[in-house]
């Protein structure tokens, strides 16, 4: 399987596929949803040179504010959502579920399912307010970590979060890529996902004709330091480079 995600503490992988029979670029940008702001930064910045962006996201209705800034502030981090950054200007396409469709599956969930989703920010909270779930949380962003996410059995509420939101954006990322509109045209798309629906996605672009190129890698915790178990749990800044 190839790699999105590496290391102890979590990098991941912008890999760029390029396609024999047109000049149309796709770039994979698996993501973790919090993580450091020199991570986001330096995401951002390589994201400038693009144009067209499918975006991973979902709202149900109900809900419209943030989901992981609350966890990402007890842990010392930020959140996606409010500091990456994409050129101004630039086209952007949903890749997800609407909203209407993640609503109608999530109202089908059995109630404590259900019930967890609604509640998931201040879960979220709650646990990363505690040190036990702060260093819980820490120990999940590695490779292994993520690895043993995509093998693990799925409850009702992962398999709406995760399969069934990767089969539409499969079958979007499909419609996309053979549009001949966009193959004639040509240029550079950035796909940005969280790093668990970029398997589906790979192997989707695989099966339309593109061939993996260069990886680039980014450090997801960038300038900063895991805290040893018994400190509180919370991060301390340290030099960048030194994970």
């Amino acid at each position: 399987m190839i790699e999105f995600v590496r290391g102890d503490l979590a990098a991941v992988g912008r890999t760029t596929m390029s396609h024999a029979e047109h000049e149309l670029r796709v770039s994979l940008y698996p993501v973790f949803h919090i993580g450091s702001a020199a991570f986001y930064s330096a995401l951002s910045e390589d994201l400038g040179r693009f144009r067209v962006f499918l975006l991973e996201g979902v709202r149900w209705r109900g809900w419209k504010g943030p989901l992981y800034d609350l966890a990402a502030r007890n842990l010392g981090l930020v959140a996606q959502e409010q500091h990456l950054r994409l050129p101004i200007g630039s086209e952007r396409l949903a890749l997800d579920m609407s909203e209407a469709e993640f609503t109608r599956e999530a109202r089908a969930l059995p109630p404590q399912w259900r019930a967890l989703l609604w509640f998931l920010r201040p879960v979220l909270w709650a646990v990363t307010a505690t040190e036990i779930g702060r260093q819980s949380i820490w120990d999940s962003f590695s490779r292994a970590s993520y690895i043993r996410d995509l093998r693990d059995p799925e409850s009702p509420l992962k398999e709406l979060i995760k399969t069934k939101r990767d089969r539409v954006m499969s079958e979007k990322l499909r419609a996309f890529v053979q549009d001949p509109a966009r193959t004639q045209q040509g240029g550079l798309v950035a796909v940005v996902a969280g790093a668990a629906h970029m398997p589906v996605l790979y192997r989707t672009l695989r099966d339309c004709g593109f061939e993996k190129g260069t990886v680039r890698w980014f450090e997801v915790l960038e300038g900063v330091k895991v805290p040893p178990r018994g400190s509180g749990g919370n991060s301390v800044n340290h030099v960048p480079g030194h994970l």
